[in-house]
């Protein structure tokens, strides 16, 4: 039970920070109520999945699944661009993430063999993690940056642009990429490093299209 509510409470903090870092990137007013609910109904998936089922590989997949269902039917985002928000959220956190392991990783509190096994070392780099991203969204929020291209409504057109047909490559890339990241997390950190610079290149080619298509028509 202990394990299960630790569980839930460092998972929904992740989400959270997750979503308040999307909503801060791309202009979108804040939605507590909604923002808790669908934290704790993927934060409980997760669980499922890891500890009952034992899938944990696949986890990060659903985990972007269900984010882009709720940005999509619950915040009310068009699918394309819920596609954009929950991949590009993904990958920003990610590399948060991964910056805050190699960190904790350098001064010695992860063993790279050992990471499933640590759990106040996990605790510690979900609360790491979690507080940079909020740090990055109220950053972004403060100094007026982010984007505003996408449509507050599911009911618009989507035309398919030279910069809207990247940002689908970019999306399909970014998910092939991120279905590997749990796995070497734990167990190979130099295939991570690489990882990590190319999830580096593949947010930089979506904020340089979100950029480009914030100051479009299209």
């Amino acid at each position: 039970m202990v394990d299960f509510i630790l569980f839930m409470v460092f998972s929904i903090m992740e989400t959270m920070a997750m979503y308040y870092l999307m909503f801060r990137l791309f202009k979108f007013d804040m939605y507590p109520v909604s923002i808790v609910f669908a934290s704790a109904v993927a934060s409980f998936i997760s669980y499922t999945n890891r500890n009952v089922y034992e899938i944990q590989s696949i986890d990060v997949l659903v985990q972007m699944f269900l984010m882009f269902m709720f940005v999509w039917l619950l915040f009310r985002v068009h699918p394309f661009y819920a596609g954009i928000m929950t991949c590009s959220t993904y990958l920003g956190y990610v590399i948060i993430q991964a910056t805050c392991y190699f960190i904790l990783e350098a001064i010695g509190i992860f063993e790279i063999k050992a990471l499933t096994n640590n759990i106040v070392g996990t605790n510690l780099l979900q609360t790491l993690t979690a507080s940079s991203a909020w740090l990055l969204g109220w950053w972004i929020k403060k100094g007026r940056k982010g984007f505003d291209f996408v449509p507050h409504s599911q009911f618009v057109m989507v035309k398919m642009s030279k910069v809207n047909i990247m940002f689908i490559g970019m999306n399909a890339l970014s998910v092939f990429v991120l279905s590997f990241v749990y796995n070497l997390f734990a167990h190979d950190n130099m295939k991570l490093v690489y990882i990590f610079f190319v999830l580096i290149l593949i947010m930089y080619c979506i904020l340089y299209f979100s950029y480009k298509k914030d100051r479009s028509d299209d």
